[in-house]
């Protein structure tokens, strides 16, 4: 993943290397790919690494430049500081990721126009929702698989909603917006809780054939929930 980021974006988009595109390069690779050994692409590490050769990872790169402008979009919209100076640092690679995608897919400028408007309305779950659609739109198109979409879609509102869970207390004293306002406070665990299981069984359904596509998915349920269990302690302390 680091390797076809540096390749095709340069050496600072290793940096924003995002932990759900990696994990989507394990769901993908295919079962034949050949390891083999590189240096790692951190120029101050000496280490020799082993790296899948797989033409999906140029895919992956993309999407995860593409999840990257729109983390940055969402964050400009909140008015988050960071999200500026991101902006402006990492320019160069995040203009040549539209660029790329917009000569492959049609109409990208319309799903980024829909992503801007859902983004600054009210939010809530049904915002999540659609947020993850149009990206699971835009994988499909990318990977040229409607299962890859649905892939993505399920993986962004899983993440997305944790993201929400974990940051509720910081955003209201923040005054900044979070899908799980709109619900009575000692409803939300449980409202979390019964989206992501919806969401890991949504998950199950949609096989692509990958070699380790049942470890892969035990993997991520133990995680999501191994993280929604200290999110739900700490919200109870």
């Amino acid at each position: 993943m680091c390797h076809r980021l540096k390749e095709i974006y340069g050496l600072r988009s290793t940096w924003l290397t995002l932990f759900d595109s990696a994990f989507l390069g394990l769901y993908l690779i295919d079962r034949n790919s050949h390891l083999t050994l590189r240096k790692c692409v951190n120029p101050f590490s000496f280490k020799n690494i082993h790296i899948f050769e797989d033409e999906v990872f140029e895919k992956i790169a993309d999407l995860n430049m593409f999840a990257f402008n729109v983390s940055i979009l969402d964050g400009l919209i909140d008015g988050h500081l960071k999200s500026r100076f991101f902006k402006v640092m990492f320019e160069g690679p995040l203009e040549k990721n539209f660029e790329r995608l917009n000569a492959r897919i049609d109409d990208l400028r319309g799903h980024v126009f829909d992503l801007m408007e859902t983004l600054q309305n009210e939010s809530s779950l049904v915002q999540v929702q659609r947020v993850a659609q149009i990206l699971g739109t835009i994988s499909s198109r990318i990977f040229e698989d409607g299962s890859v979409g649905k892939i993505v879609e399920n993986m962004v509102i899983l993440q997305y909603l944790l993201d929400a869970f974990e940051d509720y207390d910081s955003d209201l004293k923040k005054n900044r917006s979070n899908p799980l306002f709109l619900h009575d406070r000692a409803m939300v665990p449980r409202i979390v809780e019964r989206v992501l299981l919806e969401r890991i069984e949504e998950l199950k359904e949609y096989s692509i054939g990958c070699a380790f596509e049942r470890i892969i998915v035990a993997v991520l349920e133990k995680t999501v929930f191994g993280r929604f269990a200290r999110l739900e302690g700490r919200w109870r302390s």
